[in-house]
């Protein structure tokens, strides 16, 4: 066992000492609560300590450890090397615990009357993660006998190798921490019986969660747009969906907590959300950190082993949450959420229903995988809403099944999500001019606010044509309006202090954001584009699909560069608008790297547009075996070998072998099938012509066990045939029937050739012929490959050699171009410039609700707040 891991059950004991003393406390008030301090500060420096030694294990190369040799190398920069901590699973729990033991310092610096039961729920959640490290342990040492094998380490994943590593995942992991505080919160509340003051301590950290949880989400939307190459930002991936959906219920808790802190309202919701979100936080791991998804997405973790103690884990929180809810749900005050419909009170109802609905419909589409495996395979097949995933299920005789189960694309999410987020974006138009449980409303502001958007929507609508769906044409209306209203209210309330705005400008950037989406998605058609070497290539694109905004572009593929084994460089030179550009996008260099090696794209950017220029294939030479039946995707296309084409006689000198390849591409087939021609020719100096006819004889082979020799046999007027001729066995060829009678040796001595009689015999007459085979004789044997072009794809695939008896069929590939895929995407700008807005309204709204929280606790108000008091985010 390794140091580190005596390090990590001392801390496992530690936490369970303050846990133990945290949870009498609850039951003898306050009794040992200093006992629970000193216990989580001595578990906390531990978990510290053990992060710092193992940081430098991985800093100073000790390969002996097995998560250090398979995601570091002596090579790497050190940045990548930092990163290497939360590089791989046992390392991202270790950075897990690391912060949630240092955030935990904080809560418990904050809590005031609610730390007892909130640390003793705290200390549990660290208990699980150590719990968690210590199953599988990134201290794990490598066996003696494979440690030479990676002595200078395998390295860092290539995919990984991006600055945004270094910053992205330790953002989404205190997102993931910060949104565990409120339900630690609400489970002392629960414990304590009293929920007067839970929301005033609950909010900041929601806000905290809300935003670093946001900043992660949106630091990986940036990583996959500008490296994986695939012209996106987002794919709902289940490990995308893991941080969404407790960002959603976060969002709703978030707005539920301020109706709360200002009007008493949504307390019982408030709970449950709290609950929920934290509940969200470790399913969502679950998903991805088990094999139940490792079918459905490659970037689970398919050996994990935490996947029991997580399921046990929820189990256990969901039963103790549930009977906490029973048992305290009187005790929470049951305000109504709203009175009136057209008040603020009622907005914030919609929106929160919106929200969580919203991570409904996105936790159903991620667990669908799940819900397939549990119901029968008929059921599955009707309510699939997307075709099948064939996975192999085991029978009660051990033979394998091919089960269905349901598999939900993008278009699921994108269906069920849109509306939700229009609705929640009017919402953030509406509330800035509602008042608080009355009907009055700034009608003077609203009205011409949303004619203003809808008249700037039309007109956009109109002018450019624009061809959007009916459900991103609304969200496009109500973002304008909203991005005008709060922009009135930012203005309206600016004498208030700076802290008084985060609100307003979180919601300008979501309308900002919104409008982004609505432009750069609905707007953007890919284009792929041959590039033969050294000749431009003109394509017209559109910002808004339509010849109003055309703009002509110039592509001029100049060769490949290798950036290492793995990686090439395709260099092309782009003229547009009067400049010249020279990109350069890389890519996998053989199909066994695509897993691996992510490709990059080039990207030209400004304020109204992006042009992005994917890789899609390069003009390299691939070759490698393919199995019959099993699909190969080829840059835009997929092939399949289905079967062979085999010769009907066999005896034949030119033997010509076939392989059918089935090929789909933007949903047609078609077939094509390469050839292999083998000749085997004969020396024609060991030829001898049969007495009497036209033909000539030579001895190929012969075999003394068999009693056989292998001839080729030449009539003049006919085809080569090779033959094998069983001794006293008549063998015909055509017209003619040979027969081998006996062995002889030239000149009485056996020396080194060997000669055989041979009777040919034709019509009415007969012949013996003696052929001498001497070895260095032996026929030769030359290949052709007939390769085919694939209509429609520019690429040569040629049969380089059959494996019948393994059904295996080994091809070489070559296109006869570049391809790459581009687009433009308009105002996608749009879409980053609003998530820095919210995230900066975010700070502000942190920077206020922590200084709320840091004031003496306030008396009840009895004086209704007027609906121009900034109560917003």
């Amino acid at each position: 066992m390794h140091i580190g891991d005596f390090l990590l059950i001392a801390a496992l004991f530690t936490t369970a000492v303050s846990i133990a003393a945290y949870i009498y406390s609850t039951i003898v008030k306050n009794r040992y609560v200093n006992l629970g301090r000193s216990a989580y500060l001595a578990a906390t420096a531990l978990v510290i300590g053990i992060s710092a030694f193992f940081m430098w294990l991985i800093l100073d190369n000790h390969f002996e450890v097995q998560y250090i040799a398979m995601n570091s190398s002596t090579d790497l920069p050190l940045y990548y090397k930092i990163s290497v901590f939360w590089a791989g699973q046992q390392g991202s729990f270790l950075f897990w615990a690391f912060v949630s033991g240092i955030v935990g310092l904080f809560v418990m610096r904050r809590a005031r009357e609610f730390e007892p039961g909130l640390m003793a729920f705290w200390g549990t959640v660290q208990s699980l993660l150590i719990v968690l490290l210590l199953i599988d342990s990134p201290f794990m040492l490598l066996p003696e006998e494979t440690r030479m094998q990676v002595m200078d380490g395998i390295g860092l994943r290539e995919l990984l190798q991006n600055p945004w590593m270094v910053v992205h995942p330790p953002v989404t992991f205190l997102g993931y921490t910060a949104m565990c505080v409120p339900a630690a919160f609400a489970i002392a509340a629960l414990l304590k019986g009293d929920f007067s003051k839970w929301a005033k301590a609950t909010l900041p950290w929601a806000v905290f969660g809300w935003l670093t949880l946001g900043a992660g989400i949106i630091l990986g939307a940036y990583w996959s747009y500008g490296v994986l190459g695939w012209g996106g930002y987002w794919a709902w991936d289940p490990v995308e969906n893991a941080s969404l959906v407790p960002w959603l219920t976060g969002t709703a808790l978030l707005h539920g907590l301020i109706a709360e802190r200002y009007r008493g309202s949504f307390s019982r919701a408030n709970i449950v959300l709290a609950l929920l979100t934290f509940l969200f936080v470790f399913y969502s791991t679950f998903l991805t950190r088990s094999s139940v998804l490792a079918d459905a997405s490659v970037h689970t973790f398919g050996d994990s082993k935490a996947g029991v103690p997580l399921l046990v884990f929820m189990s256990v929180f969901l039963a103790f949450s549930a009977i906490s809810l029973i048992a305290g749900w009187r005790k929470m005050a049951s305000i109504p959420s709203y009175t009136v419909m057209k008040s603020k009170d009622f907005m914030f109802f919609l929106g929160v229903i919106a929200l969580v609905g919203s991570a409904a419909f996105v936790l159903i589409g991620t667990s669908a995988p799940i819900i397939g495996k549990a119901l029968p395979a008929s059921v599955v097949e009707r309510i699939s809403p997307a075709p099948q995933i064939e996975q192999m299920a085991q029978t009660a005789d051990g033979e394998t099944e091919k089960k269905p189960t349901i598999q939900v694309d993008q278009s699921f999410y994108n269906k069920t999500n849109a509306p939700v987020a229009a609705i929640a974006v009017l919402l953030m138009a509406l509330a800035p001019v509602a008042a608080w449980r009355r009907e009055k409303t700034e009608k003077a502001e609203i009205i011409p606010a949303l004619l203003v958007g809808i008249g700037i929507a039309a007109v956009g609508f109109v002018a450019f044509k624009l061809h959007i769906t009916y459900i991103a044409l609304v969200l496009g209306l109500v973002s304008i309006p909203a991005l005008l209203l709060n922009l009135y209210s930012l203005v309206r309330m600016r004498k208030s202090g700076i802290r008084a705005l985060g609100g307003f400008i979180t919601h300008i950037g979501m309308a900002v954001f919104f409008l982004g989406v609505v432009l750069s998605a609905n707007q953007s058609k890919t284009i792929p584009v041959n590039l033969p070497e050294g000749e431009p290539q003109t394509v017209e694109l559109s910002s808004f699909g339509k010849p109003i905004a055309m703009r002509e572009y110039k592509f001029t593929y100049e060769g490949t560069e290798p950036i290492n084994e793995r990686k090439t460089a395709l260099k092309i030179k782009v003229e547009h608008d009067g400049k010249v550009d020279h990109a350069v996008v890389s890519m996998p260099s053989k199909p066994e790297y695509q897993r691996e090696v992510p490709g990059v794209p080039y990207i030209i950017s400004s304020f109204t547009k992006d042009l992005y220029i994917a890789p899609k294939f390069l003009p390299t030479t691939i070759e490698g075996l393919v199995d019959k039946g099993e699909p190969v995707p080829i840059s835009d296309f997929k092939l399949t070998f289905t079967d062979f084409v085999l010769p009907e006689d066999f005896n034949s000198s030119n033997i010509v072998v076939g392989a059918t390849l089935l090929i789909e591409s933007d949903g047609k087939k078609q077939s094509v099938t390469p050839e292999l021609v083998t000749r085997r020719t004969a020396d024609t100096k060991t030829a001898v012509d049969v007495p009497g006819m036209p033909a000539k004889i030579s001895i190929d082979r012969i075999s003394v066990e068999e009693k056989t020799i292998y001839v080729t046999f030449t009539p003049t007027d006919d085809e080569p045939q090779m033959l094998s001729l069983p001794r006293d066995e008549e063998v015909t060829a055509g017209k003619y029937a040979l027969t081998f009678k006996e062995w002889f040796f030239p000149s009485g001595s056996h020396g080194s050739g060997v000669g055989a009689k041979i009777e040919v015999t034709s019509d009415t007459k007969t012949a013996t012929v003696s052929p001498i085979f001497e070895p260095g004789n032996a026929p030769k044997i030359e290949t052709e490959s007939k390769p085919v072009i694939i209509p429609g794809t520019g690429t040569e695939v040629a049969l380089l050699g059959v494996d019948i008896e393994n059904e295996q069929a080994a091809l070489s590939i070559t296109p006869t171009s570049a391809v790459i895929d581009v687009s433009v995407k308009p105002f996608i700008s749009l879409l980053w410039i609003g998530s820095v807005l919210a995230l900066i309204g975010g700070c502000i709204a942190v920077w206020r609700r922590m200084a709320e929280s840091s004031e003496s606790d306030e008396k009840p108000k009895t004086k209704k707040v007027s609906p121009r008091k900034p109560v917003h985010t």
